[in-house]
């Protein structure tokens, strides 16, 4: 049946219906309020009763007993009275009475001192239900419920405070040193931002390639902000094991990518670089990357292209990513950058990485002293020029932080300079080789390593052209590349210059080809064809006007950025050793002299780079040029960029292992003749003075009005100089 209501004058009542809607009086009529007024009456008695039965029972239980002796245990109350109520809904509407009663053992838990141990709601719905009787109290003994004394409590609290103190202390100490940079928000006079950073890699711009004149923006940039005369890259150096080092601050050794290409003997899997179903997998890649310390600090991160930011699934998802496409045009890649410096506070990222492969694949096709790399560095140094002009024009000069980087350097190749392996060592005796140019060798099971290495050394000391390691034994110790059971056991090391081939590869007394690819790199990390760049400017990098910095490797790189924008470096740790608790931050300024110049290997003597294909991406004026400019133009080369005409990629060898073996070495020496292939194009010669005599200079500079042929020709320079700028101006609408 259903409940029964309390009539009007049963006040405020919980059961009466005015006490929660003030119209259910007009919703019945006075004979059903007659009807029920009997079992309203008979509940009110029955609440009364146990209500004064609960006070009689309480009082006579705690009545003379201190309160903080007093521990009930609601498991030892036993309750067996349940004729109370007859009906079931009887019973559920005096529930909601014994819980008001049932708070007076509530306030006795919560009274200053009083220890009530309370049970579950389930027993203390048992104990309401039943009689209150037969409830046990045990008191507690004094002697082994003293209270703390006052001198405890003190000494309790002083240890607490000077440990908080110590714990506070250290967390600010660690804070200053690992971020560095304050995290204030600047402006630019119209939109906040917060502290923001802009990491930009030119693959295969090699240190001395800013010497050569063609790169005016990025000569301005090295005169306004911190710069080392150059960086030095991991080893080995190549790409991918470089990227990497420089976005977690670790060596390859440390972090797992230790090449290109690599076999990995407890996952039994290889790793090549340019395949993403075997590449991208997470259990490759270790540290932590830059993006990944960023959002893992709520710090939004935006990354184009680089190498090894497609890993799926990360750890901390990148807000923003693109994908890898070489062909995707220089301007597109700019206004990616600022379309991400242009979104609202909340939605801009502060992390940028950037990726440009473009003087790279000039330099693995062409050599990195052809024309076409020259080209590729004036494309470049055109990319940077737009870049930081919408920066300017967005007065982000100085809120934003710009670092600019490289990966490794370039060496020229030759056929006068190749290393047969198949004439020093038996392929079948391998089962895998790891990397290129250098040449990680796995012997085959049952092959005896030392024999194999006693061998190769005997070998290497009658050539001067490369050298023999054991990973456990004589790796050398700087080039951090030991550690890590993804490194080869044995390695053969070409000397800058030289290439690793086997016969099938190539072969130059079979063909006229020059080798491919003309540039390579992965070489000794200290030498100076292998050295990279380091560019910073912007509000995270005071320096003191026209300081120099000391070189340094490139895995200080992730610390550096980090200070920048006042992250928590990873708990992984890193390889770094840059301290930023100086007034100049980490850097380590000095006062030497520039560096002596640079002096690359020459190609084959004969032979010259091919003509550039038509480009796929040139820069071009907006308004017609005179005869002048387009002679200036052209004495300069107009900047272009090398699209080959197939993907040009560090890897120029088949990729399959083993490597195509010879059954009986042909010789020991490992070095070809140097009879080079000879081809109808002559060399290139530099003729830009028209092999003029001293006499004839003089005279033509007098001829123009100036003392001497020095003097003419830094007129000239100056000229072209500001015809160059006038072009630029006008192509980018300055």
């Amino acid at each position: 049946m259903a409940p029964p209501r309390g009539s009007k004058g049963s006040g405020n009542n919980l059961l009466s219906s005015e006490s929660y809607d003030d119209d259910a009086s007009t919703l019945r009529n006075s004979s059903e309020e007659d009807e029920r007024r009997p079992l309203a009456q008979n509940l009110e008695a029955i609440n009364r009763g146990v209500s004064q039965e609960y006070e009689e029972e309480h009082r006579r239980i705690f009545d003379g007993l201190d309160d903080d002796e007093l521990v009930v245990h609601h498991n030892e109350v036993n309750m067996d009275d349940r004729d109370v109520l007859d009906s079931e809904d009887e019973r559920e509407k005096l529930l909601s009475v014994a819980k008001d009663d049932a708070s007076i053992f509530g306030s006795l838990g919560r009274k200053k001192g009083r220890r009530v141990l309370v049970g579950s709601m389930r027993d203390s719905y048992r104990m309401e239900e039943g009689s209150a009787k037969k409830v046990k109290v045990y008191d507690v003994d004094r002697e082994t419920a003293r209270r703390p004394t006052v001198i405890k409590l003190a000494v309790f609290t002083l240890a607490l405070t000077a440990f908080l103190v110590a714990l506070i202390g250290g967390a600010m100490q660690y804070s200053s040193s690992s971020s560095g940079f304050s995290k204030s928000i600047l402006s630019n006079g119209t939109h906040e931002y917060h502290p923001t950073t802009i990491l930009i890699s030119l693959d295969g711009f090699r240190a001395d390639f800013l010497k050569r004149g063609l790169s005016p923006t990025l000569q301005k940039f090295i005169d306004e902000g911190v710069s080392p005369p150059y960086m030095y890259p991991s080893f080995p150096s190549v790409t991918f094991p470089n990227h990497w080092s420089i976005v977690t601050g670790l060596y390859p050794e440390s972090h797992g990518i230790v090449g290109n290409s690599f076999w990995d003997p407890e996952l039994e899997k290889e790793f090549f670089y340019t395949d993403p179903d075997r590449s991208l997998q997470p259990h490759w890649w270790g540290g932590e990357p830059l993006w990944s310390t960023a959002e893992r600090q709520g710090v939004k991160a935006a990354v184009h292209m680089w190498p090894g930011s497609e890993v799926k699934p990360a750890p901390y998802e990148i807000s923003y990513l693109d994908h890898f496409n070489k062909s995707e045009p220089l301007t597109v890649k700019v206004d990616r950058i600022m379309d991400w410096l242009d979104k609202p506070i909340d939605m801009r990222p502060q992390f940028i990485a950037s990726y440009f492969h473009h003087v790279d694949t000039a330099g693995h096709k062409y050599g990195p002293n052809s024309t076409e790399v020259n080209n590729s560095i004036k494309l470049i140094d055109g990319m940077l020029a737009h870049l930081f002009s919408d920066i300017a024009e967005r007065n982000l000069t100085n809120v934003v932080n710009i670092v600019i980087v490289s990966d490794h350097g370039m060496a020229t190749t030759s056929n006068d300079r190749l290393i047969f392996l198949d004439d020093i060592i038996d392929m079948k005796q391998i089962e895998f080789s790891d990397g290129w140019p250098l040449y990680g060798l796995r012997p085959k099971s049952g092959i005896n390593m030392t024999a194999l290495y006693e061998v190769l050394a005997k070998e290497a000391a009658n050539s001067p052209n490369w050298d023999v390691f054991l990973r456990d034994v004589d790796m050398p110790e700087r080039w951090h590349f030991s550690k890590n059971p993804r490194i080869a056991p044995l390695w053969i090391v070409p000397k800058t210059g030289w290439a690793i081939v086997t016969r099938p590869e190539h072969d130059p007394s079979k063909t006229n080809k020059p080798y491919n690819p003309r540039g390579l790199h992965g070489y000794d990390n200290m030498h100076p064809l292998m050295r990279s760049i380091f560019i910073a400017r912007g509000p995270a990098f005071p320096h003191p006007p026209g300081s120099k910095v000391e070189p340094f490797g490139n895995w200080e790189v992730y610390s550096i950025i980090c200070h920048s924008l006042g992250l928590q470096q990873s708990p992984i740790g890193n390889n770094g050793t840059l301290s930023w608790g100086t007034p100049n931050g980490g850097f380590k300024f000095t006062s030497s002299k520039e560096e002596e110049d640079v002096h690359d290997f020459p190609a084959e003597a004969s032979v010259t780079t091919a003509a550039p294909s038509v480009p796929s991406e040139s820069f071009k004026p907006t308004t017609s040029l005179d005869d002048n400019e387009k002679a200036i133009l052209s004495h300069i080369s107009e900047a272009k960029s090398i699209q080959a005409d197939e993907p040009v990629t560090e890897t120029m060898v088949p990729t399959t292992h083993p490597r195509p073996t010879v059954d009986t070495p042909a010789s020991a020496s490992g070095v070809v003749p140097t009879d080079a292939p000879k081809v109808d194009r002559p060399a290139v010669v530099d003729d830009s003075t028209g092999n003029k005599t001293e006499a004839e200079k003089q005279a033509e500079a007098e001829k123009h009005g100036f003392k001497n042929w020095l003097e003419y020709m830094k007129d000239k320079a100056k000229a072209i100089t500001q015809k160059i700028s006038d072009w630029w101006k006008n192509f980018w609408g300055a």
